[in-house]
């Protein structure tokens, strides 16, 4: 496809060429040049606005995870406090067992 301007300033015209032979190109080389990288900015512009809607909802799936994450820790730990009032055990105690029994060291018996 051929694209042609008409009524280019000369003083333009002479800055283009300028910018072309410091590229070691043709005038219309870096012209085909410059409207590519015209072409791509505006698609990378579109790019950018899919993938910062994307990480905005990761960002807020991990803020949901982590209250979900904050309140499954609340609720674990009155039930370590919960089973060592009925069994009896220090909570401490209980800690470490679990911690144990998580590592896979412990035999998965209570003395």
């Amino acid at each position: 496809m051929e694209v042609r301007i008409r009524k280019v300033s000369p003083v333009l015209v002479g800055k283009l060429d300028r910018k072309a032979r410091e590229r070691g190109m043709s005038r219309e080389e870096f012209l085909r040049e410059q409207l590519e990288v015209i072409a791509y900015i505006e698609l990378l512009a579109e790019h950018r606005k899919k993938v910062n809607g994307s990480l905005g909802k990761v960002a807020d799936s991990f803020e949901n995870v982590s209250e979900k994450l904050t309140v499954m820790e609340e609720k674990y730990e009155r039930l370590v406090y919960l089973i060592s009032y009925v069994t009896e055990i220090d909570p401490h105690e209980m800690e470490v067992f679990i911690k144990e029994q998580m590592e896979g060291r412990g035999a998965g018996v209570v003395d």
